[in-house]
């Protein structure tokens, strides 16, 4: 046991008589010197060490005096072949049955030197690395002491160096939301959000990052940091009015078109000409509806594409001369483009309108459904009315609009991704478009 205890040892093992001579060694030191363990029986340290090594070893052993204490400092050992090593030489002196022992620990301080250097040079990378970080960034420990900043943190919070975040200064909310997200942190969370600091009377909003730093499942600190997105927020402010003012005037241009033509049918004759009319209004409004819509909400995107249907197959309804129409709504609500709800509400325009100037053309109790869900990656638009039926004569169709509003149908449905279904039997007409989903972006 005890020589394979030695000879599985790192380090350099030297056992010494009184008179500083090797009595045992282990394959350590045959690995630093060169020498086999037989060669160094026998050997006095002299022949091993320069004469300052030797001397620091001698003052140790005196030093100990034969008490169980060890005395550890660096030295030089001389080298067979090659130059001489920088060790560390512990001196450790034992009494063993009134035997004193005297004997040495040698361990390479060359490649501890080594060590050192790349400790200090990759500290001196990750300082220049913090401290080119455009933004305030820090790292607390275990218990959430502040451990690192670099120069944009300290210039906003002080060198905070060994402080906990209630005891920076800062003002009561900024300190409670500090140490809300910190606990987080510390508990293995990931977070991120935004945050809104008063600084020398200004308004400044951050986004806010703060991340565990992991040895398995141990959390051993946190980092976080602050990135200052004030001026962004601004333009994105200023960029949201302006589109705005834009969608405004877009629907007012829109409705004033819309009024022209109105006024203009005025003057037609026969009810067919108005007929024409009354629908180029209604895809007027259709779009017209979905920049009031934008208006309303200040951004580039429809989040409530259920509120805008209904609007639109509302105002459709109003303007017929039917009665007893009930409407059956099933609708869930996507994030859509502005020109893809235009697509939709012309597609839905001509569905609608459809049905209520051709399915519900006689007396009786009318209803109409119209529905838009979602169906994981896809929506479904899905109109149906308990009108006669289409009735296909020749080319025509008797009981629907004309074959242009089919045909548009067929090419909104084709710039959606999509494909027009229809089905229609004596109880009524069911048509389907599903097509993909697009992600939007703000």
């Amino acid at each position: 046991m005890h020589e394979k205890f030695l000879s599985m040892c790192d380090n350099g093992f030297i056992l010494l008589d009184s008179d500083y001579c090797i009595i045992e060694t282990n394959k350590a030191v045959s690995v630093l010197t060169g020498l086999s363990r037989s060669e160094l029986e026998g050997v006095a340290i002299d022949l091993l060490f320069d004469s300052f090594t030797v001397a620091k070893i001698h003052s140790a052993y005196s030093s100990c005096g034969c008490s169980e204490l060890e005395r550890t400092f660096s030295g030089e050992l001389l080298v067979v072949t090659g130059p001489v090593l920088d060790v560390q030489i512990s001196v450790n002196c034992t009494i063993d049955e009134e035997k004193e022992h005297l004997w040495l620990i040698i361990k390479n301080g060359s490649s501890s030197i080594e060590i050192e250097e790349k400790l200090r040079k990759s500290r001196l990378m990750l300082s220049t690395a913090l401290e080119s970080l455009p933004f305030d960034f820090w790292i607390n420990d275990a218990e959430n002491h502040t451990y690192m900043q670099n120069s944009i943190s300290k210039a906003l919070w002080g060198d905070v160096k060994g402080t906990r975040p209630d005891e920076v200064g800062a003002d009561p909310l900024t300190t409670k939301k500090w140490l809300e997200t910190t606990k987080r942190a510390l508990a293995g969370e990931v977070v991120k959000g935004e945050i809104e600091y008063l600084m020398d009377g200004q308004r400044k909003i951050y986004r806010n990052i703060i991340a565990p730093i992991k040895d398995d499942d141990q959390v051993l600190g946190i980092v976080g940091m602050n990135i200052d997105i004030s001026d962004l927020k601004e333009a994105l402010e200023v960029r949201d009015m302006l589109l705005k003012e834009v969608h405004h005037r877009v629907k007012n241009n829109l409705q004033m078109i819309s009024g022209i033509i109105r006024l203009e049918s005025e003057n037609l004759c026969s009810d067919a000409d108005r007929e024409v009319t009354d629908q180029i209004i209604n895809r007027i409004e259709a779009v017209s509806l979905v920049h009031e819509k934008l208006y309303q909400a200040g951004i580039n995107r429809i989040t409530h594409i259920s509120g805008y249907i209904r609007d639109l197959v509302d105002y459709i309804v109003s303007g017929v001369n039917v009665e007893n129409i009930i409407v059956d709504y099933d609708l869930d609500d996507i994030e859509l483009s502005p020109d893809d709800t235009i697509i939709i509400g012309l597609i839905i325009n001509e569905l609608v309108t459809n049905s209520v100037k051709y399915a519900f053309n006689r007396s009786g109790r009318h209803v109409l459904s119209v529905g838009f869900k979602k169906k994981g990656e896809s929506a479904e638009i899905l109109v149906s009315d308990n009108g006669p039926g289409i009735i296909e004569k020749g080319e025509a169709f008797e009981g629907c609009a004309s074959p242009l509003g089919f045909r548009m149908m067929d090419v909104f449905a084709q710039q959606l991704g999509g494909k027009v279904t229809r089905n229609s039997s004596s109880s009524g007409v069911v048509s389907s478009i599903s097509f993909p989903v697009k992600k939007t972006g703000v």
